[in-house]
């Protein structure tokens, strides 16, 4: 839950975000041309996330952007409400679109895919334990392809679920059993603050590991993504220009939110982070655009008035009071 506000260190403590041995000494070739040249031929593409980190969603941003240019133009994921495609008739994410989308960095993607006119598919499958949950979720995707014969589909999932072993009974494996589509399947594992001494390798971009001419994944996957270091730093950057916002004292620990002018009060903040008390600043990533900030502790979500970012801002610098511009 911690990412949800920004904080990936608790997610670093149980996953060390240390590389795959297995690709050290590689050669790396950049993570998006290389899925998408792979992914030419493919009616179906699944990426997954561990849940613990935000640089998976981020990535989800540029694949999106990546495969619309290829005809793709549905995505499924794995923590959307069964009513998400209803919640998003405006192209905005709401809280009542998904779990993990209260993520900014997640719903962020949404937009992406909003904006291309993506349809948005629900299909998790729960209760009854982990193998009628992945019978359920392949059963849905299926069911979906086989009414939409003539598009092509993304598929974001959590963790194992994207692999093509058959003996394991996920849901990939069970989706090609059913209708005999062999999806591109694409994991990804990220470097944190506290373990990034630990890559022995670095690229200012997510990568490819590929060793005599082979690819090198994990098994039962095609392909792994690698999130360096400074891949990490460029994908947080990407968000937008840092906007420090002027506070006062509060009584307790709180969370700054930043919503985007015009969208309904249940959409997904476009960033939020958790400040201490007695902060007199709080820090936040924004696009250009215009936004009502709020101050959110246990008894309510109190506003701080407008602010507006604009489109060649180099941000960070003193901080900003809400009603400001510049």
């Amino acid at each position: 839950m911690a990412v949800f506000v920004g904080d990936d260190r608790p997610g670093c403590a149980i996953l060390s975000g240390r590389p795959p041995e297995q690709a050290n000494g590689a050669e790396y070739r950049d993570a998006l041309s290389t899925i998408a040249e792979a992914a030419s031929d493919a009616r179906v593409v699944m990426l997954n996330e561990y849940h613990a980190s935000r640089v998976p969603r981020l990535f989800l941003s540029e694949l999106i952007e990546r495969l619309d240019a290829m005809g793709f133009d549905a995505l499924a994921a794995e923590t959307f409400y069964a009513g998400v495609a209803d919640t998003m008739h405006d192209g905005v994410p709401k809280t009542s679109t998904g779990h993990y989308t209260a993520d900014p960095a997640f719903a962020a993607a949404v937009r992406v895919a909003a904006r291309a006119g993506w349809d948005f598919v629900a299909y998790e499958s729960m209760g009854g334990g982990r193998e009628a949950r992945e019978r359920g979720q392949a059963a849905a995707l299926a069911d979906w392809l086989t009414r939409h014969p003539n598009r092509r589909l993304l598929v974001y999932a959590g963790g194992s679920h994207i692999s093509e072993d058959p003996e394991a009974g996920w849901m990939a494996a069970r989706l090609t059993a059913l209708t005999g589509i062999d999806p591109l399947t694409v994991a990804q594992t990220a470097a944190c603050a506290q373990t990034a001494d630990a890559w022995q390798f670095d690229a200012p971009r997510a990568v490819v590991a590929w060793r005599e001419g082979h690819v090198v994944s994990q098994p039962h996957v095609d392909f792994l993504v690698l999130h360096p270091p400074q891949a990490v730093a460029s994908a947080h950057a990407r968000r937008g220009v840092p906007v420090p916002v002027c506070l006062a004292p509060w009584t307790d620990a709180s969370l700054l939110r930043a919503f985007a002018v015009g969208e309904p009060a249940d959409a997904i903040a476009i960033d939020q982070a958790v400040v201490p008390a007695d902060a007199r600043q709080g820090d936040l990533r924004l696009p250009p655009g215009r936004y009502r900030l709020a101050r959110e502790d246990l008894r309510a979500l109190h506003p701080l008035g407008d602010l507006e970012v604009l489109a060649g801002e180099s941000g960070a610098g003193a901080c900003r009071h809400p009603g400001s511009t510049s």
